[in-house]
């Protein structure tokens, strides 16, 4: 994966509360991809109430994911900017 940004609903990475906004990222292959965006920058745990997990299917090359602003609870995230977060991308497994 290569690319990876964030562009919020005002402008460049900055966002209102439950603004929400669109993550960018380019990949080399398919796969299944999950971003997890934390509240507090320390805790990126999928199952957090406070933060947000977004998953869906990726094609090969540039994508686009929109956030809707709100944690994995229904509740608006801060407003702000740099809003930390990790992607993982799945792209299949081998057994041997």
């Amino acid at each position: 994966m290569s690319g990876l940004s964030f562009d919020g609903n005002i402008a460049a990475n900055n966002s209102t509360i439950s603004g929400g906004g669109s993550f960018h990222y380019t990949a080399n292959v398919a796969g299944n991809y999950q971003i997890v965006v934390s509240r507090d920058g320390v805790n990126y745990d999928p199952g957090n109430p406070g933060n947000k997990v977004l998953l869906g299917v990726g094609p090969p090359g540039a994508n686009t994911v929109t956030w809707d602003g709100l944690d994995n609870s229904g509740a608006p995230m801060p407003a702000g900017s740099d809003y930390p977060f990790t992607l993982g991308l799945h792209a299949g497994e081998y057994h041997f």
